[in-house]
């Protein structure tokens, strides 16, 4: 550990990070919310801020863009359900399969809406923490340079 750090064993065994080792970034997630008396309902994001450890930060965009892949592979699986057809003549039947079709599609509010949404996020949130690990050994390199000097 260097001089002056704050790192050690939590109480829990795990390592503590070393103070000012640590990166900020902001998560996104997606989520509809009814509005009004009409019952409309608005697709809305929300940003929370999240903070970890320098060293811990390639692990944390592996582990989003495997997140990634998994919705991709999900919603590949769902194509099944946007595009069944009815199993029989008759009204009910294709009314249930207009629903299940709704429910799973590509619409706001559907199921592949949603999937494509999260991956966004997702992906957003990779970005910004690539921005916050780019900005650190930006500050961390002109440290460096300001000492040479």
């Amino acid at each position: 550990m260097s001089e002056g750090s704050a790192g050690g064993m939590a109480e829990d065994g795990g390592m503590l990070a070393e103070t000012g080792r640590r990166i900020s970034f902001v998560a996104e997630t997606v989520g509809k919310v009814a509005a009004g008396v009409a019952g409309d309902v608005w697709a809305n994001i929300t940003q929370t801020q999240f903070s970890i450890d320098i060293d811990q930060a390639p692990k944390l965009i592996t582990a989003l863009e495997s997140a990634i892949e998994e919705l991709i592979s999900a919603y590949e699986d769902s194509a099944e359900l946007r595009n069944m057809q009815s199993p029989g003549k008759d009204p009910y039947s294709g009314f249930a399969i207009l629903a299940a079709r709704g429910s799973a599609g590509d619409q706001e509010g559907g199921y592949g809406w949603a999937n494509k949404e999260a991956q966004k996020a997702l992906a957003n949130t990779i970005e910004n923490v690539q921005r916050a690990i780019d900005e650190y050994n930006q500050t961390e390199q002109a440290a460096r340079d300001g000492l040479k000097s």
